[in-house]
């Protein structure tokens, strides 16, 4: 999150939707997020340890953190031990913020790579 907060890549408000991944994940949180639409929502905030401000609680999580916190409200007993949060938020109509990162990190190793 601190390379996207550098770069200023997301505008603060950014909306993200959370990204379900596999039919386990869907069979067992999938109903709960449909219930209310908040719940797999969220806006970026300038932040480097809490960018995203949940729109279903109005509190700010990391990405990581948000993952396991629906995982908990939704009673996932049995959910993963480890996620990796970045990769589970994507900015409606873009990539995820892992691969926004990425992006990131490879345009400068390149423009680097050209001064050496």
């Amino acid at each position: 999150m601190p390379t996207l907060v550098e770069a200023g890549k997301l505008d603060e408000g950014t909306l993200l939707h959370f990204d379900l991944k596999g039919d386990r994940e869907f069979q067992a949180i999938g109903a709960w997020l449909e219930e209310d639409p908040r719940r797999g929502q969220a806006t970026w905030v300038i932040d480097r340890r809490k960018p995203l401000l949940w729109a279903y609680d109005g509190r700010r999580y990391s990405p990581t953190g948000l993952v396991t916190e629906i995982w908990e409200r939704a009673g996932w007993t049995d959910r993963p031990t480890a996620v990796q949060g970045p990769e589970r938020w994507s900015v409606y109509g873009g990539g995820t913020l892992w691969e926004l990162a990425k992006s990131i990190q490879d345009a400068e190793a390149a423009g680097g790579e050209e001064l050496r």
